[in-house]
């Protein structure tokens, strides 16, 4: 055994002095040796492979390689003093066994700045690498990897000049508990290439695994990811990234990768995130899951791409749990310069569980977006500048979508400078959106086709929402409250505000407001202004404030002629001397309209320039309806109500009443109006202008039957009047009798009230006729001519099989014809013959 020891010792002696002239290891003798160690670099054969072994101090003056096949054992404490420049490449194994208390500690030799650290090339993957325990500094490099797969545990980079770790060609380590501290200081400001100051950079297809990992004050990047990457990154905390000036600095920065992020901290750096997409024939998407990132100085996350004329975008991150904080505030490095939490350009992402808050810019700006942006379960609390334009002091801002635009479900956003919501110039859609306690509009619609179900506007400076020169606008289940009260105005304060929304007739480009409510507003349920093509279904309006209308709308700047649709509406209102209704020059389709409450004056309306409508409504209130310049109103069973109190004013309009009530009759006629009271009673003016007229008209619904009650189909018939109208001679239709009108039965003017028409009836079947009359046209009339015929022959009513039919040979064809019948009411059968 002692003879053997002696032999290892001696060849250990033998290629210790070959290698310290060949391999650039300084001679022992050269060596400024510790008190109570030796420079020890011995090499053992093993089994055709040279493993050597450095402890103690190790001076290494020239680049030194472990050879494919060999094996670097670095023992526990040793000091490894780099010459400049000087770097270690394995193409076989290298093991650095230090420990917590004794780690392998890598330097530049003194007198001297910066090494290169160590490289991993392609022929040392598998071959079982593995790093413990090690601290690196001075390095321009710390550690390099050429599709490699070392194990790095516990490594320590002290102020790396360009990167910490370099990923090259497929390289794929396992990395735990890396710390970075620093990186790129002492190039700053003299380096005329970017790639510096970077603690971990991934590409060329490369896939780490890491496991725990700090890094704080580096200039450029943390983590930098290219070129068709991945792997998985985990309980990262990255801190101080900031002061790059020749490219982007960024926490995380992916470009054309793959990687998935969990678990990982970013505070006060340039940017949180930054995902850059370049080449299009690459994908870009890394997954962040559980992400905070707090005081960004520019941005918390960004994503954006490289061809901003290349309008088709995709989804290019998905964040899981994030949380944005602090973005331009007092703890950003320079307060002041950002410009958003969450910025997307021209990009896609999908977003779920987002809490963004406490930002003075911007929660979320998107630009040049499309359906692949997808926000879902968002918190943007106080965030929006508090100077500047509309758009810089919203929390949630949008511009330019296309193709649909994002999507946004269960959004929450409270506390913002300006608009909540603030989307312009494109397209959006989602569900469950509340905007609440917001220094303007709770949701802010300009030039914008949004498509949305479920929004709650409450407590916001101004207007709950206000759509602004938009068409093709569909919101559904929008419930505005107490909303207006910063506002001084209707227009900036009611609960909701249409002003030029839509302002042309166009088929397809409507307005619409379906399940919508306004209560307790400051300045009014809802304001139109310069809008048609617009339309409310289901509206609700309870307690307008401000002695405000419950729907006001003003059109006395439109220049097109159009609409205003109100399909269904429920109005509580609660002041004296105001309209609950007021429309100024408007044309409108309103059906299904309600005024529950008595305490206002009811419907003001006037009109415009095309006929509009009233239907299936009850109206209540002080002097309940008042109609002006309308050029056609058509309204059908319009219940003035008994709480209608006062007089209905008709003043410069034509307008027929069909099938309607009134508990008063008290109706004021003005000049130039011509009222058609069709099957209603008992409205009466006192009073006509001479150039009025009120007309009382009725339907008459007439039958030609045979002495059987049976009507007579296509039978002829002709009706004649005392007085006003015209003779009628028509065909019935197959069922023998018509509602016909309305006619004149009187006419009252200023002269006074006409006779009450007489009217004639005519009919006539297979060459025989009758008449009936003079009937009364007081009322609506059921007039029934009777003819008394011969026996006729019966009405054969074919129902199967229907002309054209075409069936197989040999199958089952249906014949029926039991629809038949016989004006006589005599028996039928039926007898089926074919000529085939």
């Amino acid at each position: 055994m002692q003879a053997s020891a002696s032999a290892r010792c001696a060849l250990a002696l033998v290629v210790l002095m070959l290698m310290s002239s060949m391999l650039g290891l300084t001679p022992a003798a050269q060596v400024a040796q510790p008190s109570d160690a030796v420079l020890n670099s011995e090499v053992q054969p093993a089994g055709g492979r040279a493993l050597t072994v450095w402890s103690g101090t190790v001076m290494v003056n020239g680049d030194y390689t472990v050879a494919s096949g060999d094996e670097l054992r670095i023992l526990a404490g040793a000091d490894i003093q780099m010459g400049p420049g000087v770097r270690i490449y394995v193409d076989g194994k290298l093991t650095a066994h230090g420990t917590a208390a004794a780690p392998v500690t890598v330097s530049v030799q003194q007198a001297f700045i910066w090494h290169d650290g160590f490289q991993f090339n392609a022929t040392s993957r598998g071959r079982g690498s593995h790093l413990q325990n090690m601290t690196i500094s001075d390095a321009q490099y710390g550690i390099t990897i050429y599709d490699s797969n070392p194990v790095i545990d516990d490594l320590y980079l002290d102020n790396p000049d360009y990167v910490g770790i370099d990923l090259f060609n497929s390289a794929s380590p396992i990395i735990r508990r890396l710390t970075v501290q620093g990186g790129g200081q002492d190039v700053h400001g003299v380096e005329t290439h970017w790639r510096y100051g970077i603690g971990l950079s991934v590409g060329a297809g490369s896939a780490p695994f890491v496991q725990g990992a700090n890094f704080d004050n580096l200039i450029t990047r943390a983590v930098s990811y290219w070129r068709g990457s991945g792997g998985v990154l985990r309980d990262l905390n990255i801190s101080n990234i900031s002061g790059a000036t020749l490219n982007i600095s960024a926490g995380i920065y992916v470009d054309d990768s793959l990687p998935l992020f969990e678990d990982v901290s970013i505070t006060r750096s340039d940017h949180g995130v930054y995902i850059m997409h370049t080449m299009d024939n690459m994908t870009t998407r890394p997954v962040f899951r559980r992400i905070t990132i707090e005081d960004s100085q520019f941005r918390g996350v960004k994503i954006d791409k490289e061809d901003h004329w290349n309008f088709t975008t995709y989804m290019m991150a998905r964040f899981h749990d994030l949380e944005v904080s602090g973005t331009g505030g007092p703890g950003a490095r320079t307060p002041g310069l950002a410009t958003a939490a969450i910025e997307l350009n021209t990009s896609g992402g999908w977003f779920e569980n987002v809490n963004i808050h406490d930002n003075p810019v911007n929660g979320v700006k998107l630009y040049m977006t499309d359906p692949s942006t997808t926000f879902v379960n968002t918190t943007i609390t106080s965030s929006g500048a508090s100077m500047g334009g509309t758009h810089d002091k919203a929390g949630f801002y949008s511009r330019s979508s296309n193709n649909g635009g994002p999507t946004l479900q269960n959004i929450s956003v409270s506390d913002s400078p300006g608009s909540g919501i603030f989307i312009t110039k494109g397209s959006i859609s989602g569900s469950d959106w509340y905007s609440h306690d917001n220094g303007a509009e709770g949701v802010y619609i300009r030039e914008m086709f949004p498509n949305v179900d479920g929004i709650t506007v409450e407590d916001n400076g101004r207007s709950g929402i206000l759509v602004y020169d938009s068409k093709q606008v569909w919101l559904s289940n929008v419930t505005s409250s107490n909303n207006g009260l910063s506002a001084t105005s209707p227009d900036q304060g009611a609960g909701l505000v249409f002003i030029k929304s839509n302002d042309v007739m166009s088929a397809g480009n409507i307005v619409r407001c379906r399940g919508c409510s306004s209560t307790g507003d400051a300045w009014g349920g809802v304001y139109i202004e310069d809008s048609i093509d617009l339309r409310l279904e289901d509206l609700e309006v309870h307690d307008p404030g401000n002695g405000q209308p419950a729907i006001q709308a003003d059109n006395d700047g439109m220049i097109w002629d159009g609409y205003l649709e109100i399909l269904g509406a429920d109005i509580w209102m609660n002041s004296s001397s105001t309209p609950a209704i007021d429309l100024n020059v408007v044309d409108a389709r309103i059906d299904g309209l309600v005024l529950m409450t008595s305490n206002h004056t009811g419907l003001n309306w006037l009109g415009s320039a095309v006929p509009s409508a009233l239907s299936n409504s009850t109206l209540r209130g002080q002097d309940c309806l008042t109609l002006a310049s309308m050029p056609l109103l058509e309204s059908w069973n319009l219940d003035l109500h008994a709480d209608c109190m006062g007089t209905v004013s008709i003043i410069e309009s034509e307008v027929n009443l069909t099938g309607s009530s009134s508990a008063s009759g008290a109706v004021s006629i003005g000049p130039n109006t011509h009222l058609r009271l069709i099957s209603t009673h008992p409205l009466q003016p006192s009073t006509i202008p001479s150039s009025s007229t009120v007309d009382h008209m009725q339907y008459v619904h007439l039958w030609a039957v045979n002495q059987n009650g049976h009507g007579l189909p296509n039978a002829f018939v002709n009706l004649s009047f005392s007085q006003y109208e015209s003779d009628l001679n028509m065909t019935l239709p197959q069922s023998g009798n018509a509602v016909l009108g309305p006619f004149i039965g009187q006419r009252f003017e200023s002269t006074g009230a006409s006779a009450i028409t007489d009217l004639w009836a005519g009919c006539e079947y297979d060459n025989t006729s009758n008449t009936t009359g003079p009937h009364s046209l007081n009322w609506d009339l059921l007039v029934l001519c009777s003819i008394l015929l011969a026996n006729q022959p019966p009405f054969i009513v074919w129902d199967e099989p229907l002309n054209g039919t075409v069936v197989s040979s040999g199958a089952q064809l249906l014949f029926n014809a039991s629809a038949s019948w016989d004006l006589d009411d005599d028996p039928l059968s039926y007898n089926w013959t074919s000529s085939i």
